[in-house]
């Protein structure tokens, strides 16, 4: 018979392997995208700004992989899946960076995870939109006060209010979807747990029946075998040697019956 996976080792499962594989699926495309990018619209292109970004995304997504798998069952309280998207942010953000900053046209892609996680819970959804919003924020600043950048901040903020508007979007168009998926869970497990009633309730009245049947049965069985007995012990000489083994086998299978 198939075992089916715990709840716990289930969602440790998509922690621990079904995300990271798609992390770095993602950040592979996220490391080629930015490439292209940097080539195509920025005229820009060198060999060691290749390898800075493909060892800063694909050097993340592997130790984050080993982290998962070292420490995700150890930290109980602490939800180290949710820790590495919110990381995950970050290296977004990073990727602007990487894309030419205030001239990237891939800006957007701080919001990533407010699209990949509709299927979670709205609190989430505006957690992951204020992350982006706060970490590309930042990102403006250090380019324009630390780097000294000639940013025309009207521009900036605009973006900033695009990737605002953009996350709450996601996020109260799909509380609608979360709703209803949430009912219907909820609705799913009321019916798993009458059936489950059900199946006790049946299992009780098969325990039940079968207790009375076999107190039922052995009254006669035992009557049974004890006259086939008392015929062995008083008619033995008087039976033909058929009818003897006739008898035994009655005793033996009714003994048999008993047990």
């Amino acid at each position: 018979m198939q075992e089916f996976p715990t709840s716990s080792a289930f969602i440790r499962h998509i922690n621990v392997v079904q995300i990271p594989v798609i992390r770095l699926i993602g950040f592979s495309f996220l490391t080629a995208g930015i490439i292209a990018h940097n080539y195509f619209f920025l005229n820009e292109f060198s060999w060691q700004s290749v390898l800075t970004i493909v060892a800063l995304f694909m050097g993340y997504s592997f130790v984050s992989w080993g982290f998962l798998r070292l420490l995700y069952s150890k930290l109980e309280h602490f939800d180290l899946g949710l820790f590495f998207i919110v990381v995950d942010i970050i290296f977004f953000t990073l990727g602007v960076y990487f894309s030419g900053g205030e001239k990237s046209w891939v800006f957007f892609i701080v919001i990533m995870h407010v699209v990949d996680q509709t299927h979670t819970s709205f609190g989430r959804l505006l957690f992951l939109t204020h992350c982006s919003v706060l970490f590309y924020s930042f990102l403006l600043w250090y380019m324009g006060f630390a780097e000294h950048r000639n940013l025309v901040w009207s521009v900036e903020i605009l973006k900033v209010l695009i990737v605002y508007a953009a996350g709450m979007y996601i996020s109260i168009s799909s509380r609608g979807a979360l709703r209803n998926r949430t009912l219907k869970i909820q609705r799913l497990t009321r019916q798993l747990q009458d059936a489950r009633k059900k199946a006790e309730e049946a299992s009780r009245a098969k325990s039940l029946f079968l207790a009375n049947m076999s107190h039922e049965l052995r009254t006669p069985l035992n009557s049974i075998i004890g006259f086939a007995n008392v015929l062995l012990k008083r008619k033995i000489k008087e039976l033909a040697k058929d009818d003897v083994s006739f008898l035994e086998r009655i005793v033996a299978n009714g003994k048999l019956l008993l047990l």
